[in-house]
């Protein structure tokens, strides 16, 4: 796998896994394949190819071209990830000792090959000069009476400093807007301290607040959107997303690099791929328009977890996930569903004493359509002699009648 990265975002760590634009066509050209027709696999050779077109305004007609062409004049680069190596690469370290050959910044530094054709060359060999390298990191063991006499042991092995940097991608490519908030939330699992807890815009800004640690912490990072609404309340909550993530509503992202910056920050390179707001769009038929409005409380229920989600309608008709779509019609809007597995739809009115009504039931996620329209349902209404002085609450039944379905 690989991405693009422009040139201004390039750092110490992408220079050996620069690839020559020759090589990088075959995977440009399938990518750009895949954007236009979107039908297609997303393309796995560039992963991040519509974030990174999404913010370079290029020529759509000849995109291809277009593309081959930034990465010939130096305006972007082709970088490996992982393991992936460069059939071709663009860049080498020269030491300057035959025996330290470590890419670290110190005793050596980076040279443009040959075969390189002069506008390439002439761009790396300023960017070069203007990225700031890597210190290497050596380990002093001052004698104890030492460290007693100068500064106290719990200060000196919390003397790390930390950051992570996100990689934002979206999930099949979707394009991303501006404005795209996230939580970003760091857990120091060794320490069972939570370091970072911040607000990002991951359209621009990538990178968390740097943080001390000791060495050889080990870190949990999630990032929670602002629609994750369930999510958010459990991490106010609870300072913890255990719940969440016991229910698949959200998972650990991936810390894909690490690396010490030239001012021995601790850098921890963190893959963010935007989720798709997976939604379950229902139109509800309640009557003519000038009709009353029934006051039911909808529970869509994931059947292989504890993942639930519940919308009540109010008189207005009118909520986040909740608006009057024509006369006699009303639309429920259920958002972040899990990506799959099977779900069951009820209602139950608020202020009635009927059972809970199943709409639907274990169906699989492929199988639910973009919009369900429900035709209107009579809901029997006892009279008014067969209720009693002692008769249980409208909530109270509502409450058994959930707690029957759901257990």
């Amino acid at each position: 796998m690989a991405e693009l990265i422009h040139a201004k975002n390039l750092s110490w760590r992408h220079l050996h896994l620069l690839e020559d634009p020759f090589f990088a066509k075959a995977d440009v050209e399938s990518a750009v394949k895949t954007h236009k027709a979107r039908g297609i696999v997303p393309n796995r050779g560039i992963t991040n190819f519509q974030v990174w077109l999404d913010r370079t305004r290029l020529p759509l007609n000849d995109l291809n071209h277009a593309v081959l062409n930034s990465l010939k004049n130096g305006t972007s680069y082709y970088v490996h990830r992982d393991m992936d190596k460069p059939a071709r690469p663009l860049v080498y370290w020269k030491p300057a000792e035959s025996s330290n050959n470590s890419f670290l910044g110190v005793n050596g530094g980076w040279e443009v090959y040959d075969h390189v054709p002069a506008p390439l060359c002439n761009k790396l060999s300023i960017l070069l000069k203007q990225i700031e390298p890597a210190k290497p990191m050596s380990v002093y063991n001052a004698p104890e009476v030492e460290i007693a006499q100068a500064i106290p042991v719990s200060y000196i092995s919390q003397n790390e400093r930390h950051m992570f940097v996100l990689e934002v991608e979206s999930e099949n490519d979707a394009p991303i807007s501006d404005e795209v908030y996230i939580n970003l939330v760091g857990f120091n699992k060794t320490q069972n301290t939570l370091p970072v807890d911040q607000k990002n815009n991951v359209a621009h800004d990538f990178e968390s607040q740097i943080f001390r640690a000791k060495h050889g912490d080990s870190f949990e990072v999630f990032a929670i959107p602002d629609r994750f609404k369930t999510v958010k309340k459990d991490f106010q909550e609870n300072k913890n997303l255990k719940q969440s993530v016991l229910n698949k509503s959200i998972a650990a992202l991936r810390i894909t690099d690490t690396y010490t910056r030239a001012d021995n920050v601790i850098v921890h390179a963190v893959e963010y791929i935007i989720p798709e707001n997976r939604m379950l769009i229902i139109h509800r038929e309640f009557g003519a328009h000038n009709s009353k409005i029934p006051l039911d409380e909808y529970v869509l229920q994931h059947e292989d977890s504890d993942w639930i989600q519940t919308i009540e309608v109010n008189s207005s008709l009118k909520g986040d996930q909740l608006s009057r779509v024509k006369d006699g019609w009303y639309e429920l809007r259920f958002e972040n569903l899990p990506s799959s597995g099977k779900f069951s739809l009820y209602s139950t009115p608020i202020d009635g004493y009927a059972s809970p009504i199943v709409l639907f039931q274990n169906i699989d996620y492929a199988e639910l359509t973009t919009n369900v329209e429900l035709e209107e349902a009579e809901i029997a209404q006892p009279e008014e002699d067969e209720i009693m002085s002692d008769q249980p609450s409208p909530s109270q039944l509502r409450d058994e009648g959930l707690e029957a379905l759901f257990g």
